[in-house]
């Protein structure tokens, strides 16, 4: 008896001792069967020991979703103040965002992050209810830091504020990444009157 954690990725195989399993996780035969991991989600995998013993095994299989992207939204401030655009040198997995913000003023970060190549801000219903899925054994969670916490500060929610007295055209630039950092995203922000 035990569990099995196991991710979504393939070349990161985990094995189970089991001979049967329900919602198409697939395995071999033998008497140490490799697991092959389909979509996130938990089976519970149960078979009998071949040593003549005839004990019934049971494993529970916990398969992760894995994050595949990460972009950010900012809140809405008025038209070039406390906002924020996708910069031209922007690449897949490392997303660049130029901004503006006032001293003394604050913007919320919101993480948009894709797992298993499922966008999480697509329209599409069979998409959303994968996604919705896929978040539950997945984790999504985005970290956050300031390249300079005299100009700017930035909290663990996202959460961007200026501090008072800052002078005009200094720059910040708030870094973000995924859980397991293979993702990131970073947005540089001028303050400006």
């Amino acid at each position: 008896d035990g569990d099995t954690d196991l991710p979504t990725d393939p070349s990161k195989a985990a094995y189970a001792s089991a001979v049967t399993a329900d919602t198409g996780v697939l395995v071999s035969s033998g008497q140490t069967l490799a697991v092959k991991a389909v979509k996130p989600g938990i089976v519970k995998l149960t078979g009998i020991t071949t040593d003549g013993s005839r004990k019934k095994v049971e494993c529970t299989v916990k398969v992760r979703g894995q994050v595949t992207g990460l972009a950010l939204k900012t809140s809405k401030g008025k038209k070039g103040v406390n906002d924020a655009t996708l910069s031209d040198d922007s690449a897949p997995g490392s997303m660049k965002y130029t901004g503006n913000m006032k001293a003394k003023s604050s913007m919320k970060l919101t993480p948009v992050v894709d797992i298993n190549e499922v966008s999480g801000t697509s329209n599409v219903k069979a998409d959303k209810n994968l996604y919705k899925t896929f978040r539950k054994h997945t984790d999504t969670s985005v970290s956050y830091r300031s390249s300079d916490i005299s100009v700017a500060t930035v909290d663990k929610k996202g959460k961007i504020t200026v501090r008072k007295g800052i002078e005009a055209g200094k720059t910040v630039t708030i870094y973000a990444a995924s859980a397991d950092g293979e993702y990131k995203a970073e947005i540089t922000i001028t303050v400006v009157n």
